[in-house]
């Protein structure tokens, strides 16, 4: 009895059971009586058997139907995750985009002053390379007025030395003469004394 209770009426096993019985009472009842209900019987039986197969489908079908939402909603999930990265992605791609472009033409700024500088410079240097021209021209003017002056100092050094040398000699010369000036004017008064 036990197991009779355990087993599920709407199942096969169940069903197959109540065919059983009905069987058994069939050939318990006497043979010349016809059981009007067998037929009726037999098709519950069947309908009962459709019905519990259409459950098991039933069941199988919803499951079924639960997973696949909870799949979609798992994709919905997914695919709102994937378009808030690529939002913020987007806007950070635009942000660099700008902050790059920006710092283009800051930099493009700098090169067009940076030449204009340049050519500024370019322009001093000129300037003074030619200054530097002038004035080395003049300074080889004044080195060469400075080697003059300093030759002309060096022939007049010489001069003087000459001169200075000259009258020694004229000098030297002109006591020998007063010697011998003397040395006649007293041969003139030896003689006369003679």
């Amino acid at each position: 009895k036990e197991k009779d209770e355990e087993i599920n009426p709407f199942s096969f096993q169940g069903i197959e059971k109540a065919k059983k019985k009905q069987k058994s009472k069939s050939k318990k009842s006497s043979s010349s009586k016809v059981d009007i209900f067998s037929q009726d019987d037999d098709e519950i039986v069947q309908l009962r058997l459709t019905n519990s197969n259409l459950k098991k489908k039933l069941t199988k079908i919803t499951s079924e139907r639960d997973e696949l939402i909870l799949q979609v909603g798992k994709l919905k999930e997914s695919l709102k995750m994937m378009r808030l990265k690529d939002a913020e992605e987007t806007a950070a791609l635009e942000q660099v985009t700008e902050k790059i472009e920006q710092n283009l033409q800051i930099a493009t700024k700098r090169a067009a002053h940076a030449e204009a500088h340049v050519n500024e410079l370019k322009k001093e240097l000129l300037e003074v390379k030619a200054d530097n021209s002038v004035l080395r021209q003049q300074l080889h003017g004044t080195n060469s007025a400075k080697e003059n002056v300093q030759f002309a100092s060096q022939q007049l050094d010489k001069i003087v030395e000459n001169a200075k040398e000259s009258v020694k000699k004229l000098l030297s010369d002109a006591d020998a003469l007063n010697l011998v000036a003397k040395m006649l004017s007293s041969y003139d008064k030896f003689e006369i004394n003679s």
